[in-house]
């Protein structure tokens, strides 16, 4: 397995200060994740609330790309819905290009009424704008001279004067929300993003992972690297009790605050595991878990709910020193 770090970036200024700061802290905790061993690190993109701070993925990693040397860096995700394509093909290619070929595309469609509605996108649109986005892109990517006529979405005879280090192209992964999604990204031979933590339960994962490994069978390949990457709460602690101490009101805020999966307590969550939160041994055996699930990745979800940076930062390294070791040559 591979262990990266994912922030959503719920930003809480009355703990966590100013958005500058936050960003700081960011790019600090991205720097450390490379030095602990992890092998990406990933943000969300999300508009116009404190829900999630960054609305710019590509520029905030194109910083992290010059304070590290051999971590990937991702989006998760860039919603395609609320963007020019060409736009989006030229932006990643550019940090494809500052960070010396570590792009992971993470896409998505976006969930949240407020940011559909500040974009001035229908969501009933969502999915024909995503499909024709990421058609586009590709083409983009390429390097050959296109042009495309859609519904949404039209271009004259253009080529990109940057294109991305990786070719044919860089890894590509889809989010899935919704469980009719896991198959049909199966069937379109890209990767998967998935966030369990708002399913009922971790072996409600398994049986959509199996959906998702069925469909891929016959599937064109589009992608190097794990196919399957799954974002996980994680906050690890020396023993079980102080971590379940530690987590639980920075949990509840983050779910109090989410529009997706605010449904659960601490303890539902625990109880499902649905979180990763305890001691090393508590911790690894939820990933192994994950890993019998046939997940390849999983992206560590450590500065939730406004939890200090010094807790988040040992969470880190406590996991880097006493989990990851035992998990990295696990085979899913």
């Amino acid at each position: 397995m591979k262990f990266g770090v994912f922030s959503v970036m719920d930003f809480h200024p009355d703990r966590q200060g100013s958005a500058a700061g936050f960003y700081r802290e960011m790019i600090k905790l991205a720097v450390a994740a490379e030095q602990h061993g992890y092998d990406s690190v990933w943000v969300a993109e999300h508009h116009f609330a404190n829900y999630g701070l960054c609305p710019a993925p590509p520029v905030l990693l194109a910083a992290i790309a010059q304070k590290t040397e051999r971590i990937r860096l991702g989006p998760a995700v860039c919603v395609l819905p609320f963007h020019d394509p060409v736009k989006v093909a030229e932006e990643y290619a550019v940090l494809d290009v500052l960070s010396d070929g570590r792009l992971d595309f993470g896409g998505g469609r976006g969930y949240l009424a407020h940011e559909y509605a500040g974009h001035l996108v229908d969501r009933e649109e969502s999915q024909a704008r995503f499909d024709e986005a990421l058609e586009v892109i590709e083409l983009a990517w390429s390097g050959q001279l296109f042009e495309y006529a859609g519904r949404y979405f039209r271009f004259p005879k253009i080529t990109l004067n940057t294109l991305p280090v990786q070719q044919p192209r860089p890894p590509i992964a889809m989010a899935a929300l919704s469980p009719t999604t896991y198959a049909r990204i199966g069937k379109s031979g890209y990767h998967l993003l998935s966030v369990p933590y708002i399913l009922e339960h971790i072996t409600v994962l398994g049986d959509l992972l199996a959906g998702y490994a069925a469909a891929t069978v016959g599937a064109r390949t589009l992608s190097d690297g794990p196919p399957v990457t799954v974002a996980f709460h994680v906050h690890v602690a020396p023993t079980q009790a102080e971590a379940e101490t530690r987590a639980q009101p920075y949990i509840t805020r983050y779910c109090e605050t989410r529009a997706v999966g605010n449904t659960k307590n601490f303890a539902q969550l625990m109880d499902q595991q649905l979180i990763a939160v305890g001691d090393p041994a508590h911790v690894a055996d939820i990933f192994r878990q994950l890993a019998g699930y046939g997940v390849d990745r999983v992206l560590c979800l450590m500065n939730f709910g406004g939890m200090p940076f010094p807790l988040v930062q040992e969470s880190l390294a406590l996991m880097a020193r006493e989990v990851l070791p035992h998990l990295t040559a696990v085979q899913r």
